[in-house]
This record gives structure tokens, sequence and C-alpha cells, in this order.
């Protein structure tokens, strides 16, 4: 039956065990997800540091193609997504690059040490 279904698919059934991070790629004119404000977890996205969600005002419910991009080439949300992952892995790197440095100097880390503080609601336009 249709809850049971919701029950074990609820893509925010296991939210709280998410430990990497996510990027959401919505657009505002979504013909099937309808209005991102009563479709989308927006306070999960300014709330979990994990949870990041770009917004764009066009793209249907999965074109975000560019203008001027033809058949066969990257869109532009395959190229948003690359942009992503170079990110993630250099903000990766670089904090364990921070963490090796503040044990070298026997700081360690751990209580008192500064943690990442981000906005991780973004708008496309």
């Amino acid at each position: 039956n249709w809850e049971a279904y919701w029950e074990r698919n609820d893509p925010l059934r296991d939210v709280d065990e998410v430990a990497i991070p996510v990027l959401a790629l919505c657009s505002q004119d979504d013909p099937v997800r309808g209005e991102p404000g009563s479709t989308l977890p927006l306070e999960l996205f300014e709330t979990n540091p994990h949870f990041f969600l770009l917004l764009t005002a066009q793209g249907g419910h999965c074109g975000f193609s560019a203008e001027g991009e033809g058949e066969g080439g990257p869109l532009w949300s395959h190229r948003a997504l690359l942009e992503f992952f170079r990110s993630t892995t250099d903000f990766f790197a670089a904090e364990e690059r921070a963490k090796q440095a503040a044990r070298r100097r026997g700081l360690g880390g751990g209580v008192g040490a500064r943690g990442f503080r981000h906005r991780s609601v973004s708008t496309c336009k």
C-alpha cells in the first residue's frame, strides 16, 4: 500500500545519519515537484551542514541546460555538480591539512577548535 511504500522509501527517513555533503539541484519551475516552499525541506538546508540546495529559476524537472548548449554536450547541471565535487574535495583537503598542522603544533583540534560555518542555500539566476 501507499503508506508502507513511503515508510520504506521516504527520502528524509535517515537524514540525521548523513555525514557527507549532499547537493540538491532543483528549479523553481519544476512542474512535477511543484512550489519549492511547500515541497522542499528548506529548514533542512538551512540547519544541516551536510545538505546544500542550489535552487534555479528555470530548469524544469530534469533539464538544466544553458542557452546555446547543443545536444551531446555537457549540461549546465553536470558542470555545477562537478564544481560542487571539486569544492567539496578542496574543502576536505584543506580541513585535513589544518588538522595535521594542529597535531604537529600539539593543538589536537578537539574541543574549542573552530568549526566550519556556512549557509547552504543558494539561488542561481
